[in-house]
């Protein structure tokens, strides 16, 4: 008996044990695969044990696999469902009924391994298996309302074994491809007035060939599918809606869920559309959006520059949301240093390597200053010249500086680094089945 709280009751109540307790069945373990390569099939045997008192009088035995897996109609004594074309992100199953009579205590093992293919597609891949005595009312719920496809070689067996395997925790498997999915995040140019909402759209793409998305080996959660992290620029607040978040101070969290989406196949790309409330005006304000996606590990993208892009509100036509962000100034530092005189006035220094920098004109009198060094960036611009221009400085490595101003104001960029995905390991129990079987609950397909 297995003990259980009673709904609409204080206190514990008994139950009956339920059909999955009183199962005499089980099965020996499943090994995990690691890198096995796309386009290959796995061959895995499988064994069980009967640890009941009594004879088990036929088996049902069953195994589902993830979208970048399929399963070859191997055995006469096998229904198979394989994943339909349009059915993106489904799953494809075989069902066997095997007519034989298990010994109380005995072990047994499976006549030939069961192979298991693997598609172009196919990246961080989990099965789920299940074993129970046969019954009509069993079967039919394993079918469920799909039209299997009888196998076409020879009959699988089960054969008795001397050895008692140990038992597979859970019914999940995991298989690991040698395979890439290169996924890259595209951030937005934005302009606004002091009180304006804007709307960056900022689109992950998956570039192939694998697949990503709710089925995964052990390495993180699946869902949700994208987590984008996100710094804003610079005199900006992120607003609440049902992607996107405000999270710490400056920064902004947009998810997609399984939900919305069980995963990107390859070309696939989706949109966030974060919408940012204009504070305050800021002239190039510069911000970054990174992401971290489900069912890829980091070391399966392969071009890590395309994993971070820019945001930029403002800016005044040399700075633009690229697809990276490169981390460097979106306005000019001051010259370098250097001294001028005059009667009258003085020039504006010439930036050789420097980003754009502002420049006055040259005043009357005699006037010595001296511009702080610049930062590297591209080629400034040239100040204007006075009446009598003498003595002008030449920038070394920074961008136009003031002979008799202010030095130039430099941003930078805040980048949000991207940690490895947190190793969580998925729930035993067909996991990998559990988002499809809630979005059908909920009217999702």
């Amino acid at each position: 008996m297995a003990v259980a709280l009673a709904a609409g009751l204080t206190g514990w109540a008994t139950v009956p044990a339920s059909a999955a307790e009183a199962n005499p069945l089980a099965l020996g373990r499943i090994a995990d695969i690691k890198g096995l390569p796309a386009g290959a099939t796995a061959k895995v045997p499988v064994s069980l044990i009967n640890k009941g008192q009594t004879e088990t009088k036929g088996v049902i035995l069953q195994l589902r696999v993830s979208y970048g897996l399929k399963l070859d109609h191997t055995f006469s004594n096998c229904e198979y469902v394989d994943n339909a074309p349009s059915a993106t992100f489904g799953y494809s199953s075989v069902t066997c009924v095997l007519d034989q009579t298990l010994a109380p205590g005995a072990a047994y093992a499976a006549s030939q391994p069961l192979p298991i293919g693997t598609e172009s597609r196919a990246l961080n891949e989990n099965t789920s298996w299940s074993v129970q005595p046969y019954s009509e009312k069993a079967l039919a719920l394993l079918r469920g309302t799909a039209k299997p496809v009888k196998g076409t070689g020879p009959a699988l067996k089960l054969v008795e074994q001397s050895t008692k395997p140990r038992e597979h925790v859970g019914d999940v498997q995991y298989i690991t491809v040698k395979n890439t999915a290169d996924l890259s995040v595209t951030g937005a140019t934005l302009s606004g007035k002091a009180g304006d909402v804007v709307t960056a759209g900022l689109t992950v793409t998956n570039k192939g060939p694998g697949w990503m998305g709710y089925s995964l080996a052990p390495y993180g959660p699946y869902d949700p599918v994208v987590t984008l992290n996100v710094t804003l620029p610079t005199g900006t607040t992120a607003l609440t809606d049902d992607v996107c978040r405000p999270g710490a101070k400056g920064a902004a969290v947009c998810k997609l869920t399984t939900w919305d989406k069980l995963g990107l196949v390859s070309g696939d790309s989706h949109t966030f559309p974060l919408k940012l409330r204009v504070d305050k005006v800021v002239e190039n304000a510069s911000g970054s959006v990174t992401f971290r996606a489900a069912g890829v590990l980091p070391e399966q993208d392969p071009d890590k520059a395309n994993n971070t892009a820019r945001i930029v509100l403002n800016g005044t036509g040399d700075t633009s949301a690229g697809g990276t962000s490169d981390g460097g100034s979106t306005t000019g530092g001051s010259s370098g240093g250097g001294s001028t005189s005059g009667t009258t006035g003085t020039s504006g220094s010439t930036g050789t390597t420097g980003g754009t920098g502002s420049s006055t004109s040259g005043t009357s009198g005699s006037t010595s200053s001296s511009g702080a060094s610049g930062t590297s960036g591209t080629t400034g611009s040239t100040g204007s010249t006075g009446a009598t221009a003498t003595g002008g400085a030449t920038g070394t490595s920074g961008a136009t500086g003031s002979t008799t101003g202010g030095l130039a104001a430099t941003g930078s960029d805040d980048t949000v680094m991207l940690g490895a995905a947190a190793a969580s390991l998925v729930a035993a129990g067909g996991a990998v089945f559990v988002v499809a079987r809630r979005r059908r609950a909920h009217g999702r397909g």
